[in-house]
């Protein structure tokens, strides 16, 4: 916004007010809200959030770039810095702190960024193969004696390998497989290099090796043929491509990578004087163990001369088989006890079984039934004498004179008591048959007919119940009495179930 002068001459702005403005005169320009600009990506930076923030420059200026997260989540490569990309986007102006900016909308890449997404798009399938994973990678020899050197005859890189495997260790010998390391030709030379070498059956591992250059240079260790040669390698590889800070294909698919050829002949061959310290450290502490088991195996024959039971080992012995004969006497024993109260149980079993037979239940029971007729019968008869007598008394009396009247009163007062006697035998009768008839539902909750209407089977042998396989022999005849049934078969084989 603005603010009126007091002298009325002139508005001041304010610093918002002017970015407003600023910002507003940028939005209705069209040819800035829709433009191609290329450049190289710098300070490139991906928040948490997803937003994308960098600079694009050439060899004068500079630009500050935004890239939302709508807009980044279409990127078809990994943007870093170096790379030079086409933008899409619009001008626009960052009011909080008065940057201009490009907001953008679309990133390609041009030129060597076009390389660089190529190699990204075959690192990414490359790795989603699983050819960078680190379970794959071998472990290299610890003494080789014949090294693999895939690399150019000229130039410093076999030199500076040869030197140091001279230096470090003379007894490993290097076998050369020479090959163009860039231009055309290169990559079917390494891969043919790389296959005479494992065609030599002495070779323990390989070095690939290249000096530093551009990355247009290094270009040959990048290719997927030779790439996969090196991952189908039979002996371990090590890759050591340009200088430290270059990173090739071939560096994450070796077994091993070197920063330089140098530093892949030092991990190659361990120095010579460090395997001789090793070999002499090795031969003293087997000298120290061959000593300490041999004092250890002395003592204990010593020890063995000394013993008792060395010394007189019949006594030894006699000890021995006296105690293996008390053991066996123990043993018998015992047997004999566990027999013995084994058959006492069983005794018990078959008694008790026998108590709670049906036939015995029912015995019993019909003989309390008797008893109980009897002592209702007696109680009758003892009732009717006592009525006798109370009517031969009452005849004898003189209010007998009159026959009739008393006949009749002590005809009802007979009919009464023959009344109340035939209610109490009938109560006595029905109280009788109500304890029978629930001493027969538990006899028949224990019967072992409602055990055979469960699924088992209750076996007879010459009309008593066999529980054992003792007294039974093949050709024996027995009943299987079923819940529905019985079965009449004949022994076959008997079998103990010990």
């Amino acid at each position: 916004m603005r603010i009126a002068d007091s002298s009325g001459t002139q508005n001041t702005w304010t610093v918002s007010g002017l970015l407003g403005r600023l910002g507003d005169l940028l939005d209705e320009q069209p040819d800035l809200q829709e433009l191609t600009l290329s450049g190289e990506i710098t300070n490139w930076t991906r928040a948490r959030s997803g937003h994308c923030y960098f600079s694009l420059k050439d060899d004068q200026a500079q630009v500050r770039c935004v890239m939302f997260q709508g807009e980044a989540r279409y990127l078809n490569f990994e943007p870093a810095d170096g790379m030079a990309v086409r933008a899409q986007g619009s001008v626009t102006l960052y009011r909080p702190r008065g940057e201009l900016q490009l907001r953008i909308r679309r990133l390609h890449a041009d030129g060597v960024g076009a390389l660089y997404e190529a190699l990204e798009r075959l690192r990414r399938r490359l790795e989603a193969e699983g050819l960078f994973d680190q379970d794959r990678k071998r472990p290299l020899p610890s003494h080789p004696r014949v090294v693999g050197v895939v690399t150019s005859k000229q130039g410093a890189v076999l030199h500076d390998i040869h030197t140091t495997l001279a230096r470090r260790n003379p007894t490993v010998q290097i076998l050369l497989a020479p090959s163009p390391v860039q231009g055309e030709g290169a990559e079917a030379g390494l891969v043919q290099a790389l296959e005479a070498l494992q065609r030599q059956p002495e070779v323990d591992c390989i070095i690939v090796a290249r000096g530093g250059g551009s990355l247009e240079d290094l270009m040959a260790f990048n290719s997927e043929v030779v790439i996969r040669a090196v991952a189908a390698c039979r002996v371990p590889v090590v890759s050591a491509i340009g200088h430290e800070t270059d990173v090739t294909l071939c560096d994450l698919v070796a077994d091993e990578r070197a920063p330089t050829p140098t530093a892949a002949a030092e991990i190659i061959a361990p120095a010579l004087e460090d395997l001789l310290g090793e070999l002499t450290r090795f031969r003293q502490n087997l000298l120290q163990t061959i000593s300490r088991k041999v004092h250890l195996q002395r003592e204990r024959l010593g020890n063995l001369r000394s013993a008792p039971c060395l010394r007189h080992p019949r006594r030894r012995l006699e000890a021995e088989m006296q105690r293996l004969d008390s053991l066996a006497e123990n043993l018998r024993r015992g047997m004999v006890r566990v027999v013995q109260t084994r058959g006492e149980t069983l005794v018990l079993l078959n008694k008790g079984l026998s108590q709670q037979h049906p036939k015995a239940r029912i015995q019993r029971n019909l003989d309390l039934l008797g008893e109980q007729k009897s002592r209702l019968h007696r109680g009758m008869v003892l009732r009717i004498q006592t009525s006798r007598q109370d009517l031969e008394t009452l005849a004898s009396a003189p209010t007998f004179r009159e026959p009739f009247r008393l006949t009749a009163s002590r005809q009802e007062g007979l009919q009464a008591l023959r009344t109340s006697l035939l209610r109490a035998a009938w109560r006595g009768l029905s109280w009788q048959s109500e304890r029978l008839d629930a001493a027969r539902g538990r006899l028949e909750a224990l019967s072992p007919l409602r055990v055979l209407e469960r699924g088992y089977a209750l076996v007879l042998a010459r009309a008593e119940v066999v529980s054992s396989v003792e007294g039974i022999s093949p050709g024996d005849r027995l009943e299987i009495r079923l819940r529905d049934g019985a079965v009449r078969t004949r022994v076959e084989e008997v079998e103990d179930a010990t």
